[in-house]
């Protein structure tokens, strides 16, 4: 079936400095990477479309930080992935770890939004 969309295990770890925050700290990740990941996605596109690959993997790391916060797994591969490749001057493949990034941005944040609300 594939890599998870999210990480359950970081998740919960996020749900323990709820506790201690007194703060909806996850609804508040959420409402941020669904606010932001749209952007990020386009500025990579644009950077992958121009061929800069330099500015294409610093904006892959910034996604790949933002994921592995939230435990967005598979998110997270893929922007470690269109970032190794930019890294390395692999443009066709950063495009196309890029697109599938892009791809599952929708269904991760479902996810995120389904799992936030099922601890409400």
């Amino acid at each position: 079936m594939g890599d998870p969309l999210l990480d359950p295990e970081r998740l919960q770890s996020l749900e323990g400095l709820e506790d201690t925050t007194g703060t909806d700290l996850i609804a508040e990740l959420i409402r941020i990477f669904a606010d932001a990941t749209p952007s990020s996605l386009r500025i990579l596109r644009d950077h992958l479309a121009k061929g800069d690959l330099p500015q294409a993997a610093r904006t892959a790391h910034s996604l790949k930080s933002s994921c592995s916060a939230l435990g967005a797994t598979k998110m997270l591969g893929l922007a470690a992935a269109t970032e190794e490749a930019a890294r390395q001057g692999r443009a066709e493949d950063a495009q196309n770890f890029a697109a599938a990034l892009a791809g599952v941005y929708e269904p991760t944040k479902e996810a995120l939004e389904a799992y936030s609300e099922g601890r409400a």
